[in-house]
């Protein structure tokens, strides 16, 4: 597997040579100073890599050829929906890298009766296309096959409708009511291959909002006796489940 791998748009390596512009050739020369002869992989978003040779390397335009192309075995068979409480600073940046690693099929930000106003704003635009970055960078080091959907800011109701019947559904809470991972891994599983998940923000989710989620079929879970930030809950829970389903096993 080639040590540099980037995302590109899927019609781009149907041609040949492949034509690499704009910042990603100023970032192949001037920033990782490769020269021609050296090889990078270019992923399509499909699933598919290919790996290529620089004919030519300038700042402005590089030219490549492709080698081979293979599909990386390193998707998770199970479809992880994260919805994670929007929450002050750069946490979400912080969660949407470690969701992305760990295996997340679509991050999505919510917004939860504790979340302010003025921080759903901010999740529009330009913080929307660098959560984005975020992703795609994330996916590009651990060497994932495509990137996360990164989803515009929910409130948390309409997060809430998303969920499926056959879908394992879990939220997490402080409640004496909730139960265990294992308990509820053993109650159901996802029938449907899509795992939801649902994170409060810091101070926890309303009494009335859990009772919405139960009301949908989404099942409380406890995250052990220590409380743990928000984002710590949303990574941890991640990949807990991962490992659960069997989705850490080497392929």
């Amino acid at each position: 597997m080639a040590q540099h791998r980037f995302f590109v748009p899927p019609d781009l390596v149907l041609s040949s040579p492949i034509p690499l512009e704009g910042p990603l050739a100023h970032q192949l020369c001037r920033v990782l100073r490769l020269r021609p002869g050296d090889q990078i992989e270019l992923l399509d978003g499909r699933g598919e890599a290919h790996v290529v040779t620089l004919k030519e390397v300038s700042p402005e335009r590089c030219l490549a050829t492709e080698i081979r192309r293979y599909r990386p075995d390193t998707e998770p068979a199970t479809r992880f929906v994260l919805y994670q409480a929007i929450s002050k600073g750069q946490k979400l940046d912080w969660v949407w890298q470690k969701a992305t690693e760990l295996g997340a099929s679509e991050l999505v930000p919510m917004a939860t009766a504790r979340t302010i106003g003025a921080d759903v704003r901010q999740l529009g635009g330009a913080r929307l296309e660098r959560l984005q970055r975020i992703a795609q960078e994330a996916a590009e080091q651990s060497g994932r096959a495509r990137i996360p959907l990164v989803r515009p800011a929910i409130a948390f109701k309409e997060a809430l409708s998303e969920r499926e019947p056959d879908d394992l559904a879990l939220i997490g809470a402080l409640t004496p009511e909730a139960l265990s991972l294992r308990e509820a891994l053993e109650a159901q599983s996802p029938a449907s291959g899509t795992v939801r998940l649902y994170i409060g923000p810091e101070g926890g989710l309303k009494d009335d909002e859990i009772a919405q989620a139960r009301h949908h079929q989404i099942q409380p879970v406890s995250l052990g006796p220590r409380t743990l930030r928000t984002e710590t809950a949303g990574v941890a829970l991640l990949a807990i489940l991962a490992y659960a389903l069997g989705e850490m096993e080497s392929r």
